[in-house]
């Protein structure tokens, strides 16, 4: 097993968006070596298709973009891009899809070829699939362009394989930005902003028929041997958050003891989640506040608090309002 990736270390497949980037800022005349400064990214390694960024390359490549693009809507138009930029075997795989729920289920499987930063939560209930985005970069500050070029990207795939808008319930971790029209054109009416955490809510009874460009009768094991192929060239490597988020949302870990699975000192992972702007403690209370929000859809307060094992009731309520500014029954039905 691998261990997890740290925030200088080459671990993230990003061709398809430094490329797709690259062509986007070619068109308005902007240079790739002004895209590249300061980050160790050179044009050649665009073609190599096993070249590997660190999450601070990253992060200095969207920091670069940012300040020199003359807009609000790079993300947005990027997320436009998605597709064509993919390999030939993940377009396939998402195109020849049978349905909505079997191209996610694809893109899932396969989400760090195409969106290595990413870590998702998901909760199915009758009518909804409800799924929480996390970031697993060390880039808050740059959160917004990461869930705007996201949902672009859906918005953009969804209508190539339906001629129509994915009609879903968005939710930002971060206050109303000044591109709110944007946010309107490419995602609907359905946005709220300040949420606790990312989520996109989609009602299974309002998806569309697929029009696959590519015959249902295309051998789906065949067409997922391919990509495990290029999975098995490259292999995996969760980030650094995103371990510990994991291990969190599934056991009581304290820092210390997560230091020694890590074979790192206390004060050396500290220093490591310092890079990736966050804490032990906020991806400990971000990993309870997901539980919580799950439970919550199926369960009272008073019940979630006996499976969170907090001592009481009380103590819940205040936790849940320390993460959110809400009581837990504000949040009953959220993810219903």
């Amino acid at each position: 097993m691998l261990v997890p990736a740290f925030y200088r270390d080459k671990s993230l497949k990003c061709q398809s968006l430094v490329a797709s980037m690259v062509a986007l800022f070619k068109q308005r005349g902007i240079s790739a070596d002004k895209l590249f400064k300061g980050t160790g990214i050179f044009v050649a390694d665009l073609k190599q298709m096993d070249k590997l960024l660190s999450p601070q390359q990253l992060n200095q490549l969207i920091e670069n973009a940012l300040k020199l693009w003359k807009g609000d809507d790079l993300s947005f138009l990027l997320g436009q891009f998605w597709l064509a930029e993919q390999s030939q075997q993940l377009a396939t795989g998402l195109i020849s899809s049978s349905d909505i729920s079997q191209a996610f289920a694809f893109w899932n499987k396969f989400k760090w070829l195409t969106h290595p930063w990413l870590q998702i939560h998901l909760l199915e209930t009758q009518d909804y699939w409800h799924v929480i985005f996390s970031l697993d970069v060390g880039a808050q500050q740059h959160q917004d362009f990461f869930y705007e070029n996201l949902f672009a990207t859906f918005q953009s795939m969804y209508k190539q394989m339906t001629k129509q808008q994915l009609k879903a319930v968005y939710s930002f971790p971060y206050p109303q930005p000044k591109q709110l029209a944007y946010y309107h054109k490419y995602f609907g009416q359905d946005i709220e902003f300040s949420a606790p955490v990312c989520r996109m809510s989609i009602c299974k009874a309002a998806l569309q028929p697929v029009y696959s460009q590519i015959s249902h009768n295309t051998s789906t094991r065949l067409i997922e041997h391919n990509v495990y192929k290029v999975l098995k060239e490259q292999p995996f490597r969760k980030g650094l958050q995103g371990y510990i988020r994991k291990q969190l949302k599934q056991n009581k870990v304290s820092l210390d003891e997560m230091a020694e699975q890590l074979a790192l000192s206390p004060a050396s992972l500290k220093r490591r989640l310092k890079e990736c702007q966050t804490s032990y403690q906020a991806l400990h209370d971000e990993a309870q506040l997901i539980n919580a929000l799950m439970a919550l859809s199926q369960h009272e307060p008073n019940d979630v608090a006996k499976q969170l094992d907090y001592r009481d009731s009380s103590n819940f309520r205040r936790t849940f309002k320390r993460w959110t500014g809400e009581l837990p029954s504000n949040y009953r039905l959220w993810l219903a």
